[in-house]
């Protein structure tokens, strides 16, 4: 009897602890979630809430009263053939839902190592657009340079020859 109250104590617990940045997607009244999977506003992942909270559709011990309880003291008798059976069908649907939770959870994982890949390959192609920039700049800078040299040759040369006209003539 004691182990038939354990577990539905230990349910409800489990239920009531889930929480996560003040959301609880299996206590009694709980709100499925959507989740923002793109950049886009409007797409969405819908992340779906379960009661597990005793008697709340998918969890009903079988048991008298609200769980949780002290002791086994609530019930008098050993449990009944309908109290095991609604257990079992209970642990069958919490079966279940729990399922469903790690479906959801495992999509949304494939959907950040997806966004993380993109983000990756995207900082690569800026590195690299950045990159090819950059070797352009600095060819147009040497090609600069170049025609700045021959720019100073070519007024050295034309200033050699007025002179070299002078040394004919001395």
């Amino acid at each position: 009897m004691s182990e038939f109250i354990v577990l539905g104590n230990e349910v409800r617990n489990l239920s009531e602890n889930a929480s996560f940045n003040e959301q609880n997607l299996l206590a009694a009244g709980a709100a499925s979630m959507n989740v923002l999977v793109s950049d886009n506003p409007s797409i969405t992942m819908t992340v779906d809430a379960h009661d597990l909270s005793d008697g709340g559709g998918i969890f009903d011990a079988g048991l008298p009263g609200v769980l949780p309880y002290a002791d086994d003291s609530v019930v008098l008798t050993q449990p009944d053939q309908a109290m095991v059976a609604a257990f079992e069908a209970s642990m069958v649907d919490v079966n279940s839902a729990t399922a469903s939770l790690g479906v959801s959870l495992k999509s949304l994982e494939v959907h950040k190592v997806l966004l993380s890949k993109q983000r990756d390959v995207t900082e690569a192609g800026i590195g690299n657009l950045v990159d090819a920039d950059l070797g352009k700049e600095a060819a147009r800078l040497q090609a600069l340079s170049v025609r700045e040299q021959l720019g100073t040759r070519a007024l050295g040369v034309a200033n050699q020859a007025p002179a070299m006209l002078l040394s004919l003539f001395r």
